[in-house]
């Protein structure tokens, strides 16, 4: 399984104490746009969790902003666009709390679950092995 967060995801996964967990039973993929959000002083932590985790920078390709152009409606920001094409083009499962994203995701038929579920079914991966 691999899955994609987005930033809402990404906040509420340095918010809970098991994202140890969470890397070691999954592959994790993050936008470069994704990361550029967070680079500030006042969201260190969020760097520090991505790089010791290891969890894979997708580097946007240029192509990819026409490209999810299609997605933007008004309520979802560029980022939410780039995510949305790239775990469509890709067959990634989008994770996000977002509801607007969930809607798009849902209406494009795009795989996308809440981080509560990831964190459900990694303990649950857990549990049985």
């Amino acid at each position: 399984m691999i899955v994609l967060l987005d930033t809402i995801a990404l906040i509420e996964l340095q918010q809970t104490y098991r994202h140890s967990v969470f890397i070691q039973l999954t592959s994790v993929e993050v936008l470069d746009v994704v990361i550029s959000e967070f680079q500030h002083p006042n969201y260190t932590d969020f760097i520090k969790i991505i790089n010791k985790f290891g969890f894979q920078t997708i580097q946007t390709e240029s192509t990819w902003f026409n490209a999810a152009r299609k997605y933007r409606d008004g309520t979802l920001s560029v980022q939410d666009a780039l995510n949305l094409y790239y775990a469509k083009t890709f067959g990634r499962i989008l994770i996000t709390d977002e509801k607007p994203l969930q809607i798009k995701c849902q209406q494009e038929k795009i795989s996308n679950q809440q981080i509560s579920w990831l964190i459900k079914q990694l303990t649950r991966e857990i549990s049985i092995g």
